[in-house]
């Protein structure tokens, strides 16, 4: 698997799935429940960032947004621009 490819592909999901909420984890787990989930010839990378962005977020919803983003293995900053 391609690591930057997984990494740009967590990055999107959870700029969108912020920018798509409140900016709560809540409002963010009920945004990626409802996106349509990558299909079966979608890149293995893009299906498992979304699978590992829907479980932090729903396991973690009730932690503030930034241990949430650092058990992503992301920061504030890579969600800028």
């Amino acid at each position: 698997m391609n690591q930057e490819r997984y990494k740009q592909f967590l990055i999107e999901y959870t700029r969108r799935a912020l920018d798509g909420s409140d900016g709560t984890p809540d409002g963010a787990v009920r945004y990626l429940s409802q996106i349509k989930k990558p299909g079966i010839f979608s890149p293995q990378e893009k299906k498992t960032a979304y699978v590992r962005a829907q479980r932090i977020f729903t396991e973690m919803n009730d932690r503030p947004l930034w241990l949430i983003l650092k058990a992503l293995g992301l920061s504030p900053e890579d969600l800028e621009g």
